[in-house]
């Protein structure tokens, strides 16, 4: 019968934190939320510029019909409804850019794991989280966080060459 070696197990927080992929992409997420949050400030600042018009036009008695306030009404729901469409097709973009990154992520983490254990033959690589007990000696995080970066810096140095062509 054959004896099961799991003998390696990795931190995912610490992947996470410390992976160069990851980081590129919580960068790339930082300005999308940025943009999106300065989108939304200025769609809500021209709306409310928009709506402040026409309350002082209606204090001022300047509608000298109900027709004519009724089409600026209209003319701000429209404006409303762009922005909250513009806005939402902005989010819905930046959640798509964050699962195909989740989806990068992960499938760069199993090839690596793959490639990693063909070379030791574990029978399992197992993630733990902090507070699991478990035996330090079999924590490998560092060296997959090494061979996860020197294959991103790898990947990156050849797209680099690649866009110069």
């Amino acid at each position: 019968q054959r004896q099961m070696c799991i003998r390696d197990s990795y931190n995912m927080d610490s992947v996470m934190a410390n992976y160069e992929l990851v980081k590129t992409f919580n960068e790339a997420n930082l300005r999308t939320m940025t943009e999106l949050q300065n989108a939304q400030r200025s769609r809500e600042g021209e709306l409310n510029r928009l709506a402040a018009s026409i309350q002082q036009k209606m204090q001022n008695n300047g509608y000298l019909s109900e027709a004519s306030y009724n089409a600026d009404m209209t003319a701000l729901n429209q404006k409303q409804q762009q922005a909250q469409n513009y806005l939402g097709s902005l989010q819905a973009k930046a959640q798509q850019e964050a699962m195909r990154q989740q989806q990068v992520f992960l499938d760069s983490l199993n090839n690596f794991l793959a490639d990693y254990n063909r070379t030791r033959h574990y029978d399992a690589i197992l993630i733990y989280s902090p507070g699991e007990i478990f035996n330090p000696a079999l924590d490998i995080t560092d060296e997959v966080l090494a061979g996860l970066n020197a294959r991103y810096k790898k990947a990156a140095a050849a797209k680099a060459d690649a866009d110069k062509k």
